[in-house]
């Protein structure tokens, strides 16, 4: 009697196996409809989109024009270079001889200090 278990038990296993295969092919060709089914979709809403959109395109000579010289913009303008000006002696300035974004050169005075404070 425990020969036909062990048997009945092999025996089980084998249809657990078949089982098994069985679950795997019926997973795999479920797969390969989804697949087509997506494909399928996919392929439809991009031939139903693709000709809807039209794209006009209109063509001209070239000429010579002139360009304007002004650009109207907005953003932070950053120096080449940057100097900090510090007085070696502290006064009250009675004169200033640049404005504020005056080109400057070498050795140009700026302003004049009040001689009477120092």
């Amino acid at each position: 009697m425990a020969e036909k278990a062990i048997c009945h038990n092999k025996i089980s296993d084998t249809n657990n196996s078949f089982a098994y295969i069985g679950q795997q092919k019926v997973m795999k060709k479920k797969l390969i409809i989804l697949t087509a089914i997506t494909v399928m979709v996919v392929f439809a809403y991009f031939k139903q989109t693709g000709g809807s959109s039209t794209l006009t395109v209109t063509a001209q000579q070239a000429q010579n024009e002139q360009i304007k010289s002004s650009i109207l913009a907005s953003g932070t303008l950053i120096y080449r270079e940057q100097i900090e000006l510090r007085s070696e002696v502290i006064g009250q300035v009675s004169e200033m001889l640049v404005e504020e974004g005056d080109e400057v050169k070498k050795d140009q005075i700026l302003m004049r200090l009040d001689p009477r404070t120092f």
